[in-house]
């Protein structure tokens, strides 16, 4: 008996598109969305993300990356060292969607971006078995900018970096040379590229991507779950002042407790929407040095040249205040209620 090929979805990102509620939606709902031939694969060692199909090609540029955003000895999720190889790890999948039997098979990790050749995964992926459709989001690249730097500050791992410049990110920046990677790897029809803007509500994420992979039915099923779980980014304001706590030398739980501190005051400190966390040289240099690639991608996948423009220079350009007394304020919380907070 001849085997039907299977769709193999990789949702590989990018960073901070809604790739968090994406996964946690599909891990919640695996066995909704397997009724409507969606196979959301589960593995002892993976949760709502797939990391290791991504980490287990372990590559130096990723190593090095490490060495640069991770402080020394540092154990961490993102000094992952891999305990089994990638033909290992990929002939669990296949055995997992064989076993399965349905038509669509979804992997998603924002992995598949760090720092990873995709010949090798083209290489691994067994096409007697799969066809092969690769799936990211992008977002407008001074949105992007300012939502990565946000989450580098929140992010206990990252806390102690020291200017977006240093970031082993930057070079995502660039995505015309990310994608044409993937494309040269797969082939230009294999890549679903849409552009990603962030939604008034969590769930039209979640029905955007099932349409867009052809599952639009499971949306309708009474028994899927729409979650309203979103990473989301401190304001500009309250970022810097997060930025000023960061030099401190605390903890994981205590950096955790600042930052949420941070949110219940958050409403306190004067916000203005067109506030920028980068400074406006930073904000147009980084921007500016991709756009000509970065038009040509927008022709060539979704056929919009004017998607990514000549000029990032804003007419308005609002640098935020660093707010002292909301970092004093969090410091002598964090002081009411521990001994040595530092």
């Amino acid at each position: 008996m001849t085997l039907r090929k299977m769709e193999l979805i990789l949702h590989i990102g990018y960073h901070r598109t809604g790739t968090s509620a994406i996964q946690n939606f599909l891990w919640e709902n695996r066995q909704v969305l397997a009724k409507h031939g969606v196979l959301y694969p589960e593995f002892p060692w993976a949760g709502p993300t797939h990391f290791e199909l991504a980490l287990s090609f372990n590559s130096p540029a990723r190593q090095a990356a490490n060495a640069v955003m991770l402080p020394p000895a540092k154990k961490s999720p993102y000094n992952f060292i891999p305990t089994h190889s990638p033909a290992e790890r990929w002939t669990e999948l296949a055995q997992v969607a064989k076993a399965a039997g349905l038509p669509k098979v979804v992997v998603s990790t924002e992995c598949f971006l760090e720092w990873l050749d995709p010949a090798l995964v083209a290489q691994t992926i067994d096409t007697k078995l799969f066809i092969p459709k690769i799936k990211v989001y992008l977002r407008p690249q001074a949105d992007w900018l300012e939502s990565v730097y946000a989450q580098v500050i929140k992010d206990r791992e990252f806390r102690w970096h020291h200017g977006m410049a240093r970031l082993p990110q930057n070079s995502q920046l660039d995505y015309a040379a990310t994608i044409n990677q993937w494309a040269k790897a797969f082939g230009s029809k294999a890549i679903q590229l849409d552009i990603y803007h962030a939604p008034q509500d969590p769930a039209d994420l979640s029905k955007r991507f099932l349409t867009e992979i052809g599952a639009e039915a499971a949306i309708k099923d009474p028994a899927i779950k729409f979650s309203q779980k979103v990473n989301a980014s401190l304001s500009p304001e309250a970022t810097l002042v997060l930025k000023q706590l960061n030099r401190y030398d605390m903890n994981d739980p205590l950096h955790y407790q600042a930052l949420e501190l941070l949110r219940e005051i958050e409403p306190q400190i004067p916000q203005n929407p067109k506030a920028r966390l980068l400074t406006r040289q930073a904000w147009w240099q980084l921007n500016s040095a991709q756009a000509k690639g970065n038009q040509e991608l927008a022709k060539q996948f979704l056929h919009r040249p004017d998607l990514f423009p000549d000029v990032y220079e804003p007419a308005e350009f609002i640098e935020p205040e660093f707010y002292p007394w909301a970092r004093d304020w969090v410091l002598n919380r964090l002081m009411s209620e521990h001994r040595d907070p530092y």
